[in-house]
C-alpha cells in the first residue's frame, strides 16, 4: 500500500522571515540604534531591545520590541526613552559601519522629542 503522507501547505512565511525578504535592506534594531548614535553602547541597544524598552510602529499597528535580533526596515518609527526624554524616529537608512556623527542625520529622521512628565505635587 502507497503510503499518503499530507504535506502541510504554508500559505504565508513567518512574520519574522517575511521583514527579512520583503521589500530589500533590514538591519538588527541593536545595530542600527548604535550605528545611528541612538545608543552609546550596542551592549545598551541590545539591553533596550531585549527589557522590551523600545516600541516600533510599521504599517501602523504599534508592538514592543522584545529581542535586540529584531529587524527593522525603512519606514518603520522606533520610540524609546534617553534618560528624561521620550524621542520617536522614522528610520530613513542604514549603515555598514557606526555613522560619523555629521552623518547621523541620514540614518534617521525626529518625528517627536518630548519631556516625561514630571509629578512634582
Amino acid at each position: 500500500m502507497k503510503s499518503t503522507k499530507r504535506l502541510r501547505t504554508v500559505s504565508e512565511p513567518d512574520a519574522h522571515l517575511k521583514d527579512a525578504s520583503a521589500g530589500g535592506e533590514t538591519q538588527r534594531i541593536d545595530q542600527w540604534l548604535w550605528r545611528a548614535r541612538l545608543a552609546k553602547t550596542r551592549a545598551i541597544a541590545a539591553e533596550l531591545a531585549d527589557k522590551g524598552r523600545i516600541r516600533l510602529t510599521r504599517f501602523g499597528t504599534t508592538s514592543r520590541v522584545g529581542r535586540a535580533s529584531f529587524l527593522v526596515r525603512r519606514g518603520d518609527i522606533i520610540g524609546f526613552f534617553r534618560g528624561e526624554r521620550f524621542f520617536e524616529v522614522e528610520v530613513a537608512g542604514f549603515a555598514a559601519q557606526r555613522a560619523a556623527p555629521r552623518d547621523v542625520r541620514l540614518l534617521y529622521s525626529v518625528m517627536s522629542s518630548q519631556e516625561a512628565a514630571q509629578s512634582s505635587e
